[in-house]
């Protein structure tokens, strides 16, 4: 197939590019004309496309969609960046679906679009309701849900094939993990508060074969880790923190908030998709390596790196809850 992957030099992006590549499929990569971006995207050689363009310029999308057979749309704009630019992510995550989405129905009518949602759709109710299915509430929250929601109801309302994957967090690449606003609303958070996690590998696996199979024809999947991978939040920062080689923090670092991560019902789409394939340990491992010479220097300086963290937490400084992206931006941090 000659495949369209919008946010192709992203974390996910550069995995599901490998992974249509290595298949045979030729990649069409659109991303941010960035030099570094582009370059990496051209190392795989004839089988992609590097496609410099921004999914908010209509008539770059429109070049891009003519000849494709599929499209994964994984260009997005993600937290806490959403929530500190809410503009660019209306422009981004909505908006720009909506452009791809009258792009392809007007150059790839027959292609199927394939687009990464998140399990964050659902809301901080849901954690009570149990496993979250394909057809459980969900509920925007912050600029971000509002946002991946529209963008959700943009493809269900097309005329186009779709299939719309719900992804679990995938922490092992994410650059969330060294915000220092992230940081302070993750202290925020139930130390009891459920959160599945899956490996971003899989996520690549799930991507490329929802682009083909039949019945993932506008389906709405919930892309999890499994039962092997459903944690508490405090697992959460034992396992971060272990990569870090550090102790637990004391109990009271840890605020009671609600957020929007649960766990997942991800049987049908294992089913379908056949995706999970790594486990707790493999997540481990990998952010273990991800984050390189920051963990090595993090053991070398525990008592600092601790003394750091611990002043990332409202609750352990006694401050009033701030459980929401908005209440610590508006408290400054």
């Amino acid at each position: 197939m000659r495949v369209l992957v919008t946010g192709a030099a992203g974390h996910l992006g550069a995995l599901v590019v490998a992974r249509l590549a290595r298949a045979g499929h030729r990649v069409r990569a659109l991303d941010l004309p960035r030099r570094g971006s582009m370059r990496r995207l051209a190392a795989h050689g004839a089988a992609v496309e590097p496609f410099p363009g921004d999914v908010g310029d209509r008539r770059r999308l429109a070049e891009a969609a003519v000849g494709v057979d599929a499209i994964a749309h994984l260009a997005g704009v993600l937290p806490p960046r959403s929530e500190r630019s809410p503009a660019l992510a209306r422009r981004v995550n909505d908006e720009g679906t909506a452009a791809l989405v009258d792009a392809a129905a007007r150059h790839a009518p027959a292609a199927r679009l394939v687009l990464a949602s998140s399990f964050s759709v659902y809301g901080p109710e849901q954690a009570g309701r149990g496993l979250a299915g394909p057809d459980s509430p969900t509920a925007a929250t912050d600029v971000y849900t509002t946002t991946k929601l529209a963008a959700e109801a943009r493809v269900r309302d097309s005329t186009l094939d779709w299939t719309i994957l719900r992804i679990a967090a995938s922490i092992e690449g994410s650059a969330a993990a060294v915000d220092p606003l992230a940081l302070r609303l993750m202290f925020e958070v139930d130390p009891e508060q459920p959160i599945e996690l899956v490996h971003g590998e899989d996520v690549a696996t799930a991507v490329c074969r929802a682009l083909t199979a039949p019945g993932a024809s506008r389906q709405v999947l919930p892309i999890g880790g499994g039962p092997s991978c459903r944690l508490r939040q405090r697992e959460l920062f034992a396992l971060t923190f272990g990569a870090l080689g550090l102790d637990a923090l004391p109990t009271r670092a840890h605020g009671r908030g609600p957020y929007y991560t649960c766990w997942l019902d991800t049987a049908a789409s294992q089913a379908l998709l056949g995706y999970q394939e790594r486990g707790l340990e493999d997540i481990r491992r990998d952010l273990v390596t991800n984050l390189g010479v920051r963990a090595a220097l993090a053991r070398l300086a525990r008592p600092l790196v601790r003394r750091v963290l611990l002043r990332h937490s409202g609750p352990y400084r006694g401050a009033p809850p701030r459980p929401t992206w908005q209440a610590l931006i508006d408290a400054g941090f």
